[in-house]
């Protein structure tokens, strides 16, 4: 069985392939995920840590908090079919959408439509110090994936037509899935005076706006109960 080390902005918690919680761990000031040029004060601290959580429970995939990353499903009409000239064109647009330049970011993307891309962007200052922790303990860290793209990895995949509402404390994500693709998504801190009702309804409007389709399914993944949608993830709802 495998095993996944999510780190959010207040914990660290070691899960398995069922959703299990194998251990849980203060995130007290290890990493700052509010400091985008210096995130991590101490290596060193960060490598004995990790350490420590993998003595435990062997991990070989981390999943880290949606708002850590930035994360946008966006056109980019007339995409090169060329590897490289379709990579020349998305830094050029994305360094028109991202906070920071470009290269201040580590940069995943995927088509999801035809002159569509999906892309999550994580400070590389995080990228990196992560890895240099886990290379200090002589481990190897598969991969580092934002929690909604792991969601739809291993639990949504099959969807079609479906919108799916990750609800946390402070933030949420809205994630829509048509053909087995997530082709929206929005990821962002609540607004205390909004409802997630209000929320969810915000989503809806836009979905149909822009996509012009129509919503075959609802599913959520929260500690509260969200009117016409269906619980899914129920061992994933830890609160962060």
């Amino acid at each position: 069985m495998k095993n996944y080390l999510y780190i959010g902005k207040k914990s660290f918690i070691v899960f398995d392939t069922n959703m299990n919680i194998l251990t849980k761990k203060n995130n007290e000031g290890i990493i700052d995920f509010e400091n985008i040029q210096n995130p991590v004060e101490s290596v060193n601290s960060l490598s004995s840590f990790l350490r420590e959580i993998h003595k435990l429970h062997p991990f070989k995939e981390i999943v880290i908090f949606d708002i850590a990353f930035n994360s946008q499903v966006i056109d980019v009409p007339g995409l090169p079919i060329s590897h490289s000239k379709r990579n020349e064109v998305l830094l050029w647009k994305l360094d028109n959408i991202l906070p920071y330049k470009v290269d201040s970011y580590s940069l995943k993307y995927r088509i999801v439509e035809r002159d569509r891309v999906l892309f999550y962007a994580l400070p590389v200052t995080l990228y990196n110090t992560l890895n240099r922790a886990l290379a200090s303990i002589n481990l190897k860290c598969w991969d580092i994936l934002p929690e909604s793209y792991f969601l739809f990895e291993n639990f949504l995949k099959e969807e079609n037509k479906t919108l799916f509402f990750l609800d946390r404390n402070y933030y949420f994500t809205a994630m829509f899935i048509k053909d087995k693709e997530i082709v929206y998504i929005k990821s962002r801190k609540k607004v205390k005076k909004i409802p997630v009702k209000q929320e969810v309804n915000i989503v809806e409007s836009v979905i149909l706006k822009k996509l012009k389709t129509d919503i075959g399914k609802k599913l959520y993944c929260s500690r509260q109960f969200i009117e016409g949608f269906e619980k899914k993830l129920k061992g994933f709802d830890f609160e962060d």
